[in-house]
């Protein structure tokens, strides 16, 4: 039985052979190449991004560290469905989730911290006597700090700290012994490299994705 075809331009109605079918579809792939990958790398930086945005709106107070668990949920869902789902690659997507769902724990504290430290004004405090988080900076202004502004009880009674508060006043001042803006390497590193990790990944799926959809 024939498998070819009538071909409504050729003179005659004469049948278009299947070489010239698969000619012509070779011919359209690469131009959806350049569509593939700029529609990939949309995705592969907007997740991550999000990500780092989730983690940076959950140090906010107000109850918005429930929002920004919320929206990380919401991203890793997105990964799955996007890389996993409709581009039919699962381990990448698998991969991609866990680095995304990672990466607002430790992009969140570390641009809080960076945050604080080059754009807030140190403010120079007293920790109370009896407390080891319970401070009273200059102006007379009592304050509790918590673990998530950088006091686990590492501070002694009576110790002089400073205070790294926002500049608009919404954010809780960051507390350091010293007035050093410098800013720990390794939980950037950690999140810097999560970030990429989750960006290839996601790229990777999209360019290599198994879909008839070109784009």
């Amino acid at each position: 039985m024939s498998t070819q075809q009538i071909d409504p331009h050729a003179p005659g109605g004469r049948t278009a052979p299947p070489q010239a079918e698969r000619a012509a579809d070779h011919t359209a792939r690469p131009a959806a190449r350049p569509r593939r990958f700029v529609n990939s790398l949309m995705w592969a930086l907007l997740v991550p991004l999000a990500a780092v945005a989730a983690g940076f709106l959950s140090q906010y107070p107000f109850g918005m560290l429930y929002v920004g668990i919320g929206v990380t949920l919401v991203v890793v869902a997105t990964t799955a469905v996007i890389a996993g789902a409709r581009w039919n690659r699962a381990v990448p997507a698998t991969l991609a989730a866990m680095c995304v769902f990672a990466l607002p724990f430790f992009a969140g504290p570390s641009a809080y911290e960076l945050y604080a430290k080059r754009l807030g004004h140190a403010v120079p405090a007293r920790v109370t006597p009896g407390t080891h988080c319970r401070v009273v900076d200059a102006a007379g202004a009592a304050e509790e700090l918590t673990p998530r502004q950088n006091c686990t009880g590492q501070f002694a009674s009576g110790e002089r700290v400073v205070l790294f508060r926002d500049p608009f006043g919404v954010l809780h001042p960051w507390v350091g012994a010293t007035g050093s803006r410098a800013v720990p390497g390794r939980p950037l590193a950690a999140a810097g490299a999560l970030f990429c990790l989750a960006a290839l990944l996601i790229l990777w799926a999209g360019v290599r994705r198994r879909v008839q959809d070109p784009a």
